[in-house]
């Protein structure tokens, strides 16, 4: 969940309040626009994406001395070689105003920038810019930079320190450190890199709204917001949609001891509605980086019953919720959607938000009990 004080909590829940997407244009340590508006906007969140967040944003810009923003060389505000744009939610209501970081994402792309003139006195006069941006979070700068050689860890005793060397990012470390293999081979692509390493923190990479590399982990944690339907609810629509492909029922690990001999280990659910007589086996391998860690048949079962417990976890189905605005929330949050007769939890998969319409949100359901 984004950061905000408990009274913009309430605020925002609450309802009455006018929110509005600002923004400042940065290129290093400089900061070259500040407060920026935009005509119109979307930004998105996908748990499962490689880059996790990003969106579109049309900027107006009216400047005082008849100048233009429309990009036409590499160095210019806003050309998608090196600007950033730091995002803030202005959250407005009766004897309250704040403010909510929303993201600093890369300028990725202009697919359109135009110009309004006026002639005076013979003189062709810009009077504003409109530019439409593509926008997407730092983690584009790791995809983007492959490994020019081969790379190995340069110390096996800290996941994180390599992740921040790895990424070039600054890092929140929001779970706890662990050592990386001595067999553990990075591929060419840095991206691929980050997630092994995230993998042996227990997650995914990502982009937290200041800019820095977190673990979202893959267990779910605790309630961070409930959402109702009803008059004075934030609910306005919520449909089921169900798949079973990720959702796992066995479990099997093939590991090996020190001094070579093969282990194997297997676990399977054997009561409930996933139960393999049932169900029927969906199979996943365990081949997450700590795997070369494993050496005893003890660890190994317990290896695998965790993972076990992970995939079969992932969500029975999912909800697509609209909701009225809460820009808290971001993906890997777990929320509450209670309904007159329902109380469904689940971890958000995707976010959209925009300017003109009602807040999207995907939950994976982790329990939907009667109320």
């Amino acid at each position: 969940m984004r950061t905000g004080s408990q009274q913009l909590k309430d605020v925002i829940e609450g309802g009455a309040m006018k929110a509005t997407l600002v923004g400042d244009v940065v290129r290093g340590a400089d900061r070259l626009l500040e407060g920026v508006s935009f005509e119109s906007w979307s930004l998105t969140g996908d748990y499962d994406a490689d880059i996790k967040s990003g969106g579109d944003v049309t900027l107006l810009y009216a400047g005082d001395f008849a100048d233009s923003v429309s990009p036409r060389e590499l160095t210019d505000i806003l050309a998608p070689y090196g600007s950033e744009i730091h995002l803030y939610m202005a959250i407005a209501a009766e004897n309250f105003s704040g403010r909510v970081a929303m993201g600093k994402y890369r300028i990725d792309g202009v697919p359109s920038a135009t110009d309004s003139s006026i002639v005076h006195r013979e003189h062709l006069i810009t009077v504003g810019s409109v530019v439409q941006l593509r926008l997407l979070d730092r983690m584009r700068n790791v995809q983007r930079a492959p490994f020019r050689s081969l790379e190995q860890p340069t110390s096996l005793t800290s996941a994180w320190a390599e992740l921040g060397r790895i990424t070039r990012l600054p890092l929140t470390r929001n779970v706890g450190d662990v050592a990386i293999p001595s067999t553990l081979v990075y591929p060419r692509s840095r991206l691929e890199t980050a997630q092994l390493l995230a993998q042996l923190l227990g997650g995914r990479p990502y982009l937290t709204e200041f800019g820095t590399v977190a673990i979202l982990p893959d267990t779910a944690g605790s309630v961070v917001a409930t959402i109702q339907t009803g008059p004075q609810g934030s609910i306005g629509e919520l449909k089921y949609s169900m798949e079973s492909e990720d959702v796992y029922n066995v479990v099997v690990g093939d590991f090996e001891a020190a001094d070579g001999t093969p282990i194997h280990v297997e676990a399977e659910i054997t009561d409930g509605p996933l139960a393999v007589e049932s169900y029927g086996e969906n199979v996943s391998f365990y081949e997450r980086p700590d795997k070369e860690l494993i050496t005893d048949t003890t660890t190994a079962q317990a290896a695998v019953n965790t993972e076990l417990t992970r995939v079969s976890q992932t969500g029975y189905y999912e909800l697509p919720i609209q909701c009225r605005l809460n820009p808290l929330l971001e993906i890997g949050d777990v929320i509450q959607a209670e309904t007159v007769d329902r109380l469904i939890t689940g971890r958000i998969r995707k976010t959209e938000m925009n300017r003109s319409g009602p807040m999207s949100l995907t939950l994976a359901v982790i329990s939907d009990v009667a109320n």
